[in-house]
């Protein structure tokens, strides 16, 4: 008797196991992650090749040319108007030359290689000034 109950136990043991690595592994490839971080990709489906996550709230200059699309994370913080300026010219964000307005919800944008450098800002897109 104590040697089935052992046995169940153990068999239930590794089932659970097994059960919770599945669960979790589905649930990281997930595209939609709650955090403040967005990752440039080299494909347009955001899959291929994804850089290291950069804060959207910080406005630096990321020179991230030749990419393809853009994950952007859903914040913290709903409702945000945000947007993404981008420059062709080189990779310092010396202007804009387009601006794509977003709110960010968790999604994949597909961006033109041309672009060299971007930066995020806490607020709707300016015009452009290239």
């Amino acid at each position: 008797m104590k040697f089935a109950i052992m046995f169940f136990f153990a068999l239930y043991t590794a089932l659970a196991s097994a059960i919770a690595v599945t669960i979790e592994s589905r649930n990281s490839s997930a595209i939609v992650r709650r955090d403040n971080f967005a990752n440039f990709f080299d494909d347009a489906a955001c899959t291929v090749n994804g850089g290291i996550g950069v804060d959207i709230y910080n406005d630096g200059c990321l020179a991230e040319g030749g990419r393809r699309s853009v994950y952007i994370p859903r914040s913290f913080t709903p409702g945000d108007s945000m947007c993404l300026v981008k420059t062709r010219r080189d990779g310092s964000c010396s202007c804009q030359d387009e601006g794509f307005n977003f709110t960010p919800t968790g999604f994949c944008a597909v961006l033109d290689p041309s672009f060299q450098s971007y930066r995020f800002i806490d607020e709707a897109c300016g015009h452009n000034n290239c």
